[in-house]
């Protein structure tokens, strides 16, 4: 398989999209497995983004 991948850091036009998909993954895992298991804020996540050098979710 061969498989062309491109990381690179996120742009301040892209925290608002980043964080809604990350809320949508999120959703996602808790339908799949009937739990809910994540406490999602996408304005918290937002703000992640903005200060935490690219990285939109973190342990808690």
């Amino acid at each position: 398989m061969n498989s062309n991948i491109e990381i690179s850091e996120i742009k301040p036009t892209e925290y608002h999209e980043l964080s809604t998909m990350v809320g949508e993954l999120l959703d996602e895992i808790m339908k799949k497995i009937n739990h809910k298991v994540f406490n999602f804020n996408r304005e918290e996540t937002e703000l992640r983004a903005k200060g935490g050098a690219g990285h939109a979710c973190r342990g808690t």
